[in-house]
């Protein structure tokens, strides 16, 4: 976690050359519609007029918008740092610059396949019982990976004072639980096409 943060607060760091936006859009209020009569369209309705769904999308909006202008603040923060190592004066930035080459070592990602994840994986092929289930469940938690559930601790939604563990279905790679159950012909097609994907003889299952 340490590193985590230490990251995230050097990624801010890199990035806060770039340039920023404005923190109000005030050009995409509507001079036409009473904000009294239409609050929605008074607000958004220019906007809305103004910006065509990107044809790479499913969704565009304000959040959005918010995220591609940040990942692209922080990738050219990351080529200038690229360009000019002077400015990773710090052990985070060095860390993120380090952390961004190795992800973009397309070749050596291509040669190493999934022998990365083989440990992980020979783990979960290993699990006999509940015990080990759980045990496995709680290493992936650790390493922030929800599968098959993701545990979170959040604020209770009928008492906010206090925070409780939730539970949440999580980690599945197929888009319907329907893939998983269903045994027609096409299912079975695209299970054995996961599990070859994956690398996981259990998802034969």
């Amino acid at each position: 976690m340490k590193h985590v943060v230490l990251l995230g607060a050097s990624l801010l760091a890199l990035a806060a050359s770039a340039a920023g936006q404005q923190a109000l859009d005030v050009a995409g209020l509507s001079k036409t519609v009473d904000a009294c009569t239409d609050f929605d369209a008074y607000v958004n309705r220019n906007w809305q007029d103004a910006t065509p769904m990107p044809a790479d999308r499913a969704r565009i909006g304000s959040f959005d918008q918010l995220r591609i202008e940040s990942k692209r603040q922080v990738e050219l923060a990351l080529a200038e740092a690229e360009k000019n190592p002077a400015v990773l004066d710090t052990v985070g930035k060095r860390l993120v610059a380090t952390y961004h080459a190795s992800g973009m070592d397309a070749a050596a990602i291509e040669k190493a396949g999934l022998e990365p994840l083989a440990p992980m994986l020979r783990e979960i092929e290993a699990i006999k019982d509940r015990a080990q289930l759980a045990a496995t469940m709680a290493h992936l938690a650790r390493l922030r990976i929800g599968a098959p559930l993701a545990a979170w601790v959040f604020p209770d939604p009928k008492d906010k004072q206090r925070n409780v563990l939730q539970l949440l279905q999580a980690g599945l790679g197929l888009p319907d639980r329907d893939d998983y159950t269903r045994d027609d012909a096409r299912t079975r097609a695209i299970k054995a096409a996961y599990a070859i994907a994956s690398g996981c003889s259990r998802c034969r299952a």
